[in-house]
């Protein structure tokens, strides 16, 4: 949506001194940021933009000054970026980049103002933040890129990390917090508000102990501290293969925006499948695991066809779909693994070994067949643009025996089962190349190169 003059305006708040210019040079950024400051040019006056602007901004600098620590700990690197952006709620959403974009030109804005105003709420916080950066560029370079606790005395938002990792030790996590083998992205998910206050309360026992395992319709969140506990619990940097932390909601960024306005936060929660492949990579080519692992849950509706919230900033979209038991979610697993300089695809899908997992869908198995076609055909360009041929694809896979109808318990029952076997992962797939035992385990061979 193309940029208009009343939101320019608006960004321009009393107490700064901008450039001339647009807050980008990049004019797609540029109307992403005015966009999802002042809302659509639709929905308000001049004054209302100026307001919402305000608000916005404010919005963005809370999240700064919560992650200040964090800042100055990581020398401003990308995942305290990616915290802030997962951490605020604008009318459209702002990736890692936008966010730091806006920061930057707010701050010199406000560096180069040389006028008398009354102190504000936001340029106070913008103060505030300078602060924290002018402190950070006298500490020197960074020496590590995680959130380990370093003399600059980084921490996880404002959480009691000392507690929570004797917490976590109670329950047999034995590992500084946040372990430091964890890598960014696992990082931001962990670094969650809600994750944190979950991981808090859990006690020693088995891999789902006072966090109920998910469903077909739970919330993203709950997605996340399920698979966050799964992690803390079983991975190692030892270990041949690592775990997606967060679930697979989405193609690709576009695709997400199209959800925004239906969920709100709970969407920025749910990673694409562009973002789980790049991850993959890393684990692949940076960290040497043989396997890559993630829970795919896919919605059959489309969000145009559901009541969207005008205004997430002030109305939480959770009300209107958590409980709709038209948007249950479609549950998977998918396994890449590493067969020397060729991707093996290893999909576990529940439906075609359990009948009853087809029974809410029946209307929509088309839908689900066109799904998973595309996520295929991503998967193979993917790997087409690393020149790693595909060794094979399969996919089904013999359930827990648990979770009746619902997909998304399945999945991660079958998930756990996997990630905790003592033998290790590679103990519980065949050989590459030994269709028939594939077959005994409930696989089928669906395509080879």
């Amino acid at each position: 949506m193309p940029r208009t003059l009343p939101q320019i305006r608006a960004v321009r708040q009393d107490g700064f001194h901008f450039d001339s210019g647009d807050i980008s040079n990049g004019r797609e950024t540029a109307e992403r940021i005015y966009s999802a400051i002042c809302g659509y040019v639709d929905e308000g006056s001049a004054s209302t933009f100026k307001q919402r602007a305000k608000d916005s901004l404010i919005t963005v600098f809370e999240a700064c000054n919560k992650f200040s620590g964090l800042y100055k700990g990581n020398r401003g690197g990308k995942l305290v970026w990616e915290l802030i952006a997962q951490e605020v709620i604008l009318y459209t959403d702002l990736i890692a980049s936008d966010v730091k974009t806006v920061v930057d030109v707010m701050v010199r804005a406000r560096r180069n103002y040389s006028g008398q105003t009354r102190p504000t709420r936001l340029t106070s916080l913008v103060d505030k933040f300078i602060s924290a950066d002018e402190e950070m560029r006298r500490l020197g370079p960074a020496t590590t890129t995680t959130l380990t606790i370093n003399p600059a005395g980084a921490r996880i938002a404002n959480s009691d990390v000392d507690s929570l990792a004797r917490t976590l030790r109670g329950a047999g996590i034995n590992a500084e917090w946040p372990p430091s083998y964890f890598t960014t992205g696992d990082l931001v998910s962990l670094a969650d508000d809600q994750v944190q206050e979950a991981l808090g309360t859990i006690h020693g026992g088995s891999p789902d102990s006072n966090i109920a395992c998910p469903t077909f319709v739970s919330i993203p969140i709950d997605l996340r501290i399920f698979l966050c506990r799964l992690g803390l619990v079983y991975y190692r940097p030892e270990k041949n293969w690592a775990l997606s932390l967060s679930a697979v909601g989405f193609f690709n960024n576009v695709h997400r925006q199209d959800w925004y306005g239906v969920m709100g936060r709970q969407w920025k929660v749910l990673w694409t499948l562009d973002r789980f492949l790049d991850s993959a990579r890393d684990a692949f080519t940076s960290r040497g695991k043989e396997f890559y692992v993630g829970v795919l849950v896919h919605w059959l509706h489309k969000a145009e066809n559901i009541e969207r919230s005008i205004d997430v900033t002030q109305t939480d979209p959770l009300q209107i779909w958590a409980e709709h038991r038209g948007l249950r979610r479609y549950g998977t697993v998918m396994v890449l693994r590493r067969v020397n300089f060729k991707l093996q695809v290893i999909w576990y899908d529940p439906w075609l070994h359990n009948p009853a997992v087809k029974e809410p869908y029946l209307t929509r198995q088309t839908e689900i067949f066109e799904y998973r076609s595309r996520v295929v055909e991503r998967i193979q360009v993917w790997a087409q643009g690393m020149v790693v041929p595909i060794h094979s694809r399969y996919l089904g896979g013999i359930g827990a025996g648990v979770g009746g109808h619902d997909s998304v318990t399945m999945s991660m029952k079958w998930l756990g089962n996997l990630i905790s076997a003592p033998a290790g992962m590679g103990a519980m797939f065949p050989d590459p190349d030994d269709e028939r035992e594939f077959r005994r385990q409930g696989f089928i061979k669906t395509d080879e190169e």
